[in-house]
């Protein structure tokens, strides 16, 4: 892979953190990055020295912060964006023509743009997919935890942020913030405002996912969701709006610490020609609880109520 005239192929960072963290020199131009370097079966940790142009070291780093924040930030453009711009009054088709034309220019990126690495039976061809799944003992088990955490998530995603709270502040007097009697938000300019919460909540535990050295427990940050449900039902039991604010942003908490960890635990522990198989699976599994807490929304909306 060459950019801006230098090869990446050989930066390996180990333990899938961003480059900048594994640098010990990055003066004028320089950095040294760690490897993992196998010499007769004996791991080793040596260093390449890599000289840069600052333009390339900012814009490599620019890179690492997209990695962090792409998701959150192609999202928020919409939930944040689109709850705006109908506040002030666009209608809703623009946003749905807006959204096409980003797919479209997003399979334009995918094929053109982005560079491809072949990784020799890492699911290249059907037949390679199928031989993967043939060995599901060699990677499944390692990420079953992983698999169960993310679709219990997603059913809370997709149910919970904002999902059925959509329904529940769908007053035409507004949202509550503080009681039945406080300040009311409009419906859209609260959810604009509710959006900004859960954006807050995935860029944060998703940076903060990479930074941290520690293996943890992946169940753990089912806390964020769990907490994230609690206030949401508790805001719409009591009409104060500013609880909902915070209880989407648990569970973005809870989704981007799930997302970013699981793909670093998959990098760590499992071999290279089953990462996309490994992958595939694990997000196959975590959109079946999107696809249940979607079904399940109407029957929520009509247990909280509307207020």
């Amino acid at each position: 892979m060459v950019w801006g005239g230098w090869r990446l192929d050989r930066l390996k960072p180990i333990c899938c953190l961003p480059l900048h963290r594994l640098a010990t020199k990055q003066n004028c131009g320089q950095l040294w990055v760690r490897k993992v370097v196998e010499e007769n079966s004996v791991r080793l940790i040596a260093f390449d020295f890599y000289t840069f142009s600052k333009p390339f070291l900012f814009s490599f780093f620019l890179f690492d912060l997209l990695l962090c924040t792409g998701i959150p930030i192609g999202v928020a453009a919409i939930t944040i964006g689109a709850f705006g711009a109908m506040a002030a009054g666009m209608p809703v088709e623009f946003v749905y023509g807006f959204v096409s034309i980003c797919l479209l220019g997003s399979i334009f990126v995918w094929i053109v743009v982005l560079p491809y690495q072949h990784v020799e039976g890492n699911s290249d061809s059907f037949s390679s997919f199928l031989g993967n799944l043939k060995q599901y003992n060699q990677w499944f088990w390692k990420i079953k935890w992983h698999c169960l955490c993310l679709a219990v998530n997603m059913l809370v995603v997709s149910t919970f942020s904002p999902g059925v709270m959509l329904y529940v502040f769908s007053n035409k007097t507004g949202v509550p913030m503080l009681g039945e009697q406080s300040y009311r938000l409009k419906h859209d300019g609260f959810f604009c405002i509710y959006n900004v919460f859960t954006f807050i909540g995935a860029t944060a535990s998703r940076k903060f996912a990479y930074s941290d050295k520690v293996e943890r427990p992946i169940g753990l940050f089912l806390l964020f969701s769990f907490c994230g449900v609690g206030l949401n039902i508790a805001a719409s039991q009591t009409n104060i709006g500013t609880l909902a604010l915070f209880g989407g942003m648990c569970v973005f908490l809870g989704n981007g610490s799930i997302y970013n960890r699981t793909t670093k635990a998959i990098d760590n522990h499992i071999g290279g020609i089953f990462n996309l198989t490994a992958l595939s699976a694990w997000l196959l599994v975590g959109d079946l609880g999107s696809v249940l807490g979607s079904n399940v929304t109407p029957f929520l909306a009509q247990l909280l109520g509307s207020h």
